[in-house]
């Protein structure tokens, strides 16, 4: 009871605060306004309120507050109808294109602030509430006023603009009867692995697996466009729920490119002339700086247009009435390319990437599998480059508690399952698998076709036969990153040798059958508990042991693509070790190394 009724007393105590500080403001309780279908039941709280801009257009807002906690914010809608010449700018940044219906008046949703761009006093619900009017009051002044502003907005918010109206069009498709027109729904997921600049033709497979037709890409960069035009109110008209009229959207492309104009008129009747009885559909992907604006374009009205080999374009002025009964249907397009994948978390950031890299990586094991798929994420085997995989293990039900694959790998080599594993997340990559030792002479041999090699063996004895191969090898040697897991998994390490410096290299820190020499070890005094299995011991440590480890290597990683990798050896511990640290730093070499001391 002291619960409830605290909140009640609560809500009683905003609601009285808003009528003495928002005079203006008319308190509602009612569902999340929505379309008809909507299943949402819940009531919520809101309110009613208005506000002028300075050219006195008057804007009827509602306020609803679904998250008292302020977690997530309130939702804003403007009452319909709009201003004609608002009304006519739609489809516009920040405002939904579709009316949903509350307590018998339409409003649109508007998107004021983006989800992690405030930091408010959520004990302040008054503060929160004249927050959210303030900032919606801004960006509808801002996009009524300033055009440029306006064309900025809306050219920042092109992907979320144009996947509304595909959902607009396609959920419209769902409901139609006419079965040509659900055959484009089938359509309406291509996949993008490759942009080009410029414009090529790629397969565009449907859901049945086979090839429909070639999708043409088209690049437009943003720099090159004359202007950016809004998109026309044709687009999301009651009478284009089946699609756009191909008149209409030909004409507003025209407005951002010729170009892409030209290519899509002529691909046409290309895309006819080469199969005329089959084709019924012409996918397109138009790409603005990294966002994919994607359609299909019905090609059965036009087939009469293309008569004979030798015509090689449409003409548009005399087949207006074809050109307005063939349509125009928005998809969204699924973005797989290097560029967007493996860029977005790094361009702000100011750091390269593995896109074009020849890498290997040596080891699959309890490291490696959380290395596999952080570097496919970083674009290695990406745009020329490669990824190679080097194991001779089986995954067993005993590797299941502490690696990155999962049982559906069970009894399968580690290196082509975390290929597998590899592609299911992030497809159209190159990777090689070769499933033998890491040590095998016919892989060390070939060191040299390597932009950077990764020991994830996590073994002394295979760490200093590759750490000998390393410092053997005649011309080109790329650089060599060791990863291990140290006791229990009190701590993970990682070196970086450069056979161009003279820094500690990894038969410096230990050699096989001896104790890690102490000017080099992490865990002074402590020994670690081992287990024992069948004819086999292990070193048991936590599951989170090998995701540092990776972790700490992929930091390393990214510090060799920014050319600074000091310092070289680096310790990473957890909070429960209590004994003496080391210090990550440049080591020097051990004067009793028998391998990089000899060189």
């Amino acid at each position: 009871m002291g619960r409830a009724l605290q909140k009640q007393m609560s809500l009683y105590d905003i609601i009285s605060g808003i009528n003495d500080n928002f005079c203006n403001w008319r308190y509602t309780k009612g569902r999340r306004p929505s379309s008809a279908n909507s299943r949402d039941k819940s009531m919520y709280d809101g309110w009613f309120t208005s506000f002028e801009t300075k050219d006195n257009t008057n804007f009827q807002i509602l306020i609803q507050v679904e998250d008292w906690d302020f977690v997530s914010l309130p939702n804003v809608y403007v009452k319909a109808p709009l201003p004609d010449y608002i009304q006519n700018l739609l489809p516009l940044a920040h405002f939904s294109i579709d009316k949903r219906e509350y307590k018998g008046d339409w409003y649109y949703s508007v998107c004021y602030s983006l989800h992690d761009a405030y930091e408010l006093k959520i004990s302040d619900p008054l503060g929160v509430l004249g927050w959210v009017l303030d900032k919606t009051k801004i960006i509808i002044e801002a996009l009524i006023k300033n055009k440029r502003h306006r064309s900025d907005e809306f050219l920042r918010e092109l992907t979320p603009i144009w996947q509304s109206i595909a959902s607009y069009h396609s959920s419209n498709l769902i409901k139609s009867n006419d079965a040509a027109v659900q055959s484009i729904h089938d359509l309406l997921l291509p996949v993008i692995y490759d942009l080009k600049q410029g414009w090529h033709l790629v397969p565009w497979i449907v859901k049945d697996g086979h090839i429909e037709a070639n999708t043409l890409i088209i690049h437009i960069p943003s720099k090159q466009l004359a202007k950016i035009p809004s998109m026309p109110s044709v687009f999301i008209d009651v009478k284009s729920s089946k699609g756009i009229p191909l008149k209409y959207f030909l004409l507003w492309l025209k407005q951002w490119s010729h170009v892409a104009f030209r290519l899509i008129v002529s691909e046409i009747a290309s895309n006819i002339e080469r199969h005329r009885e089959t084709t019924l559909y012409f996918p397109v992907c138009l790409v603005v700086d990294k966002q994919l604006l994607s359609l299909c374009i019905e090609l059965e009205n036009l087939k009469e247009l293309v008569s004979g080999s030798a015509s090689k374009h449409l003409k548009l002025a005399n087949h207006s009435k074809l050109l307005s009964n063939s349509k125009v249907v928005f998809s969204s397009a699924v973005n797989l390319t290097p560029n967007f994948l493996f860029t977005r978390n790094l361009d702000n950031l100011e750091q390269p990437n593995l896109i074009g890299k020849n890498i290997a990586l040596l080891g699959c094991g309890a490291i490696g599998g959380y290395l596999g798929l952080s570097l496919a994420r970083l674009g290695a085997g990406a745009s020329g480059g490669k990824l190679t995989l080097i194991d001779s293990d089986i995954f067993q039900e005993e590797n299941i508690g502490r690696h990155a694959l999962g049982k559906v790998y069970l009894h399968r080599m580690k290196a082509s399952a975390l290929k597998q594993e590899i592609a299911q997340q992030i497809p159209d990559l190159n990777i090689e698998v070769h499933n033998i030792n890491a040590c095998n002479r016919s892989i060390l041999k070939n060191i040299s076709n390597y932009d950077l090699i990764i020991d994830a063996t996590a073994k002394i004895e295979a760490s200093e036969t590759i750490n000998k191969f390393f410092f053997d090898s005649d011309g080109k040697t790329p650089p060599l990153i060791h990863s291990w897991i140290r006791g229990n998994g009190e701590c993970v390490q990682a070196l970086y040798n450069d056979k161009n410096t003279n820094y500690a290299c990894r038969s410096c820190i230990n050699k096989s059958g001896n104790s890690i020499r102490e000017e080099y070890d992490a865990l002074k005094g402590m020994t670690a508990t081992r287990s024992f299995m069948a004819c086999a011991d292990f070193t048991p440590f936590a599951v989170s042991a090998s995701m540092s480890a990776a972790a700490l290597t992929i930091d390393m990683i990214l510090d060799w693509l920014q050319g600074d990798v000091s310092p070289r050896y680096r310790t990473r511990y957890t909070e429960k070790w209590m004994g003496e640290k080391i210090e990550s730093k440049d080591y020097a070499p051990s004067l009793e190394c028998h391998i990089c001391k000899i060189n």
